[in-house]
C-alpha cells in the first residue's frame, strides 16, 4: 500500500507569503523523510480572506528538495 498526505497551501490573506511558503517548504522536506509516497497539493480560487500559492509552482518548488 502507498501512502500520501495533502499539502494545504491556504493562507490568511494578511500573513506573511515569503513566511508561509518557507513553511510549506519546509512540510514538504519533512513529507519526503518520513517516507511518504506522494504530496498532494489543492487550491481554492474563492475564499474570502485567504489566498493560496498556486499549485505548478508550489509543487515545482517542492520536489527540489
Amino acid at each position: 500500500m502507498k501512502v500520501g498526505i495533502y499539502l494545504n497551501s491556504q493562507h490568511r490573506e494578511r500573513d506573511d507569503p515569503s513566511r508561509r511558503l518557507a513553511e510549506k517548504l519546509e512540510q514538504a522536506r519533512m513529507i519526503r523523510a518520513l517516507g511518504f509516497d506522494s504530496i498532494r497539493a489543492g487550491e481554492h480560487q474563492f475564499v474570502s480572506g485567504f489566498h493560496c500559492f498556486p499549485r505548478l509552482p508550489l509543487c515545482s518548488c517542492g520536489s527540489r528538495g
